[in-house]
């Protein structure tokens, strides 16, 4: 940047050069010869504080087309709420499981008796046990011989 002095010169060289003399600017005589554009320029500031600018929201949108996108997205939205009202919620029963009755080799599984073990320790998984031996032996605990056998299917007497 040229410093005050360096513009200083210059502007005294132009002078020279051209041939003029040094301008000073007085204020008061042209504010005298000028009173009617001073007039003027007062009513027009008075207007606009008297008057607060009313900015049209339809301009706004129209000079960017960022802002006409978003208005137009807007639009699409609030037509889609409307054709759209929303619905009560609908509850859906699920269907009911049935439980099957695991097989012994369920019963006996890692997973089953890991479960089991998580429920009730110890006990659980001895009850699990004894629901896998009542399965495997549907029977009574007494043996039966094999002429017994033979008896029940000959459908004879008991000996």
């Amino acid at each position: 940047m040229k410093s005050s002095n360096e513009k200083r010169d210059l502007e005294e060289r132009i002078r020279d050069a051209i041939g003029t003399e040094e301008v000073t600017f007085d204020f008061d005589k042209w504010k005298a010869s000028h009173q009617h554009q001073i007039e003027q320029f007062k009513s027009s500031i008075s207007r606009e504080a008297a008057e607060p600018a009313q900015v049209s929201i339809w301009l706004i949108i129209a000079k960017s087309r960022l802002t006409r996108f978003a208005a137009a997205a807007v639009v699409i939205v609030a037509i889609g709420i409307l054709l759209y009202p929303k619905e009560p919620d609908i509850v859906v029963e699920r269907p009911k499981t049935v439980r099957v009755e695991k097989t012994p080799a369920e019963l006996m599984s890692v997973i089953s008796l890991s479960m089991a073990f998580r429920d009730g320790d110890m006990e659980a998984m001895e009850k699990q046990f004894e629901k896998a031996e009542k399965k495997l032996r549907p029977g009574p605990r007494e043996r039966i011989t094999i002429d017994q056998l033979i008896c029940e299917l000959e459908e004879c007497e008991e000996i």
